[in-house]
């Protein structure tokens, strides 16, 4: 099973071993780590491979929202420990570890990973049928401070934004579209539905202030959109 998201697939990655299989319909949800170091993607994944099969991760968020699939859905790969927020789930089993590279335990993502990792969500959520609540932080599993703060604000504020589009009408979320592609923020097809290049062209044009190159009413449409009111 494949994403339609640009991901980068790197080929020789450093094995410790082979991962065990999981059936992709087993997936229920995403757990957000955070990699709480500098080190790169594969310094990272080498050093993984000592002690696993290979980067524990699915898939890695750098700085600059490139995003890395290191493995496939069906590899059920060793991302956490713990017990699953409700019954009958598993953490590996059942859930795609990705991780931000990055210490976010006091300091949020910066912008472009941000818009990657709400862009990857919503592509999870429909390649794999997810629940729009089933994104949670590695310290929901366990006792631990990841994904730090900084993780934990943008689950919260991915779930919060899901559940407030979710009023909204299709016309209006058309009409941003429309705005946006005239500013050069690519949306994908002005079909009125709040999907993952919609989403990530919204909180681009936000975080770069485009609003203010627009006629009043365009702002006024990207500020309900945000606001889902």
């Amino acid at each position: 099973m494949k994403l339609g998201y640009p991901v980068v697939h790197p080929r020789d990655l450093p094995r410790g071993g082979d991962w065990s299989k999981r059936r992709a319909h087993e997936i229920v949800g995403v757990t957000l780590h955070h990699t709480a170091s500098d080190l790169a993607f594969l310094p990272t994944a080498l050093y993984h491979s000592t002690s696993a099969a290979g980067l524990k991760y699915t898939f890695w968020v750098d700085y600059d929202g490139t995003v890395v699939q290191a493995t496939s859905l069906q590899d059920l790969v060793t991302h956490s420990s713990g017990a699953a927020p409700f019954p009958f789930a598993m953490p590996n089993t059942h859930f795609v570890g990705v991780a931000l590279r990055g210490d976010l335990s006091m300091a949020a993502p910066p912008p472009a990973q941000q818009v990657a990792v709400r862009w990857l969500w919503a592509e999870l959520v429909k390649t794999l049928s997810l629940g729009p609540d089933m994104l949670f932080g590695h310290g929901e599993f366990r006792a631990t401070e990841c994904p730090g703060e900084g993780g934990r604000a943008l689950v919260r504020s991915i779930i919060e934004s899901g559940r407030q589009v979710r009023h909204l009408a299709p016309t209006t979320i058309r009409e941003v579209q429309v705005d946006l592609e005239s500013l050069g923020y690519e949306t994908g097809p002005l079909d009125g539905l709040w999907g993952p290049r919609t989403r990530a062209a919204v909180e681009l044009a936000t975080d770069e202030d485009a609003t203010r190159g627009m006629t009043p009413r365009a702002a006024w449409r990207i500020a309900k959109l945000k606001s889902g009111g």
